[in-house]
Protein backbone atom coordinates (compact mmCIF):
# COMPACT_ATOMS: atom_id res chain seq x y z
CA UNK A 1 0.00 0.00 0.00
CA UNK A 2 1.57 3.53 -1.24
CA UNK A 3 4.45 4.73 -2.55
CA UNK A 4 7.91 3.14 -3.05
CA UNK A 5 9.93 4.01 0.05
CA UNK A 6 12.14 7.03 -0.56
CA UNK A 7 15.92 6.55 -0.60
CA UNK A 8 19.16 8.69 -1.17
CA UNK A 9 19.16 7.70 -4.32
CA UNK A 10 20.04 4.04 -5.01
CA UNK A 11 17.82 1.12 -5.13
CA UNK A 12 16.88 -0.78 -1.73
CA UNK A 13 18.32 -4.42 -1.59
CA UNK A 14 17.86 -5.23 2.55
CA UNK A 15 15.12 -5.10 4.67
CA UNK A 16 14.27 -5.83 8.12
CA UNK A 17 11.76 -4.97 10.91
CA UNK A 18 13.06 -3.19 13.75
CA UNK A 19 13.03 -4.33 17.41
CA UNK A 20 9.16 -4.32 18.52
CA UNK A 21 7.97 -4.77 14.69
CA UNK A 22 6.93 -1.29 14.27
CA UNK A 23 9.89 0.29 12.34
CA UNK A 24 10.69 -1.06 8.82
CA UNK A 25 14.79 -0.69 8.46
CA UNK A 26 15.92 -0.49 4.88
CA UNK A 27 19.84 -0.06 3.34
CA UNK A 28 22.24 -1.41 0.48
CA UNK A 29 25.29 -1.40 -0.36
CA UNK A 30 25.88 2.77 -0.91
CA UNK A 31 22.84 3.35 1.26
CA UNK A 32 23.21 3.71 5.05
CA UNK A 33 19.50 2.39 7.08
CA UNK A 34 16.99 3.89 6.62
CA UNK A 35 14.13 3.80 9.32
CA UNK A 36 10.16 4.15 8.25
CA UNK A 37 7.45 4.17 10.84
CA UNK A 38 4.82 1.81 10.28
CA UNK A 39 3.48 0.93 13.27
CA UNK A 40 -0.36 1.78 13.56
CA UNK A 41 -0.76 5.06 15.74
CA UNK A 42 1.80 6.97 14.45
CA UNK A 43 0.84 6.48 10.93
CA UNK A 44 -2.91 7.45 11.97
CA UNK A 45 -1.67 10.48 13.66
CA UNK A 46 0.67 11.43 10.75
CA UNK A 47 -2.67 11.02 8.06
CA UNK A 48 -4.09 13.12 10.74
CA UNK A 49 -1.60 16.25 10.84
CA UNK A 50 -1.05 16.21 7.14
CA UNK A 51 -5.32 16.23 6.36
CA UNK A 52 -5.27 18.75 9.09
CA UNK A 53 -6.93 16.34 11.11
CA UNK A 54 -10.00 16.41 9.17
CA UNK A 55 -8.90 13.01 7.81
CA UNK A 56 -9.08 11.72 4.66
CA UNK A 57 -12.23 12.53 2.60
CA UNK A 58 -14.14 9.25 1.21
CA UNK A 59 -12.76 10.19 -2.22
CA UNK A 60 -8.84 9.72 -1.22
CA UNK A 61 -10.07 6.59 0.96
CA UNK A 62 -10.91 5.31 -2.09
CA UNK A 63 -7.88 6.25 -3.88
CA UNK A 64 -5.39 5.32 -1.29
CA UNK A 65 -7.32 2.42 0.94
CA UNK A 66 -9.91 0.96 -2.30
CA UNK A 67 -9.72 -2.15 -0.44
CA UNK A 68 -10.98 -0.97 2.95
CA UNK A 69 -13.85 0.25 4.31
CA UNK A 70 -14.01 4.15 5.24
CA UNK A 71 -13.73 5.20 8.78
CA UNK A 72 -12.80 8.70 9.75
CA UNK A 73 -9.94 8.23 11.90
CA UNK A 74 -9.27 11.53 13.03
CA UNK A 75 -12.67 11.90 14.49
CA UNK A 76 -12.54 8.69 16.69
CA UNK A 77 -10.26 7.39 18.73
CA UNK A 78 -6.86 6.55 17.66
CA UNK A 79 -6.11 2.63 17.51
CA UNK A 80 -4.36 0.93 20.52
Amino acid sequence: MGQDLPTPGEAINSIAFGPGSDTLLATSAHVPVQRYPIAPRPLVAAVCRRAGDAGLSRADWQTYLPDEPYQPLCTRPRLP
